[in-house]
């Protein structure tokens, strides 16, 4: 089973036990601005990846971990039970998405999609600053906010 926590602007997810054993991995780190969404994925879409699988493990019935790929896209997924699965969309990373399963699906989704919500927020904020930041007319668009008043040497 995945945990998921946010740490410093990041999704990152832990593979505890004998999950990270068949998945191959043990940690992944996902910067925020990189996910798109998540979502609870419906028992049935989760029983079985698409694709080649890369690395991991597969066993019918019982767990699908590791690195899954189809031209044009890796998945990640770490699944036993298809009923307590969610789907994280990822963008410029080396998984499309990640496919998980976590203790509490509707819980794990809200702690992401709020997380998004305060990154897009801080996104906003940011992009008026720099906004504020810009050339205007009323300085010749030069992007001077002020003269400085020359100061005054030792030798004067």
């Amino acid at each position: 089973m995945a945990e998921i926590e946010i740490r410093d602007g990041s999704l990152v997810v832990w593979l505890r036990g004998w999950d990270g054993v068949w998945a191959l991995r043990r940690r992944i780190a996902v910067p925020l601005v990189h996910v798109g969404g998540a979502d609870v994925a419906p028992p049935d879409a989760a029983r079985r990846p698409d694709g080649l699988r890369l690395g991991g493990t597969s066993w019918p019935g019982k767990i699908v971990a590791g690195t899954y790929w189809r031209p044009g896209e890796r998945t990640f997924w770490c699944v036993r039970d298809p009923a307590q699965t969610i789907t994280v969309e990822l963008r410029h990373e080396r998984y499309a998405r990640l496919v998980l399963q976590v203790a509490d699906p509707p819980a794990a989704v809200a702690s992401i999609r709020r997380a998004l919500a305060g990154a897009s927020a801080r996104e906003a904020a940011l992009a008026s600053l720099v906004g504020a930041g810009r050339r205007s007319e009323a300085d010749g668009g030069l992007g001077l906010k002020a003269q400085a008043k020359p100061t005054k040497s030792l030798r004067d």
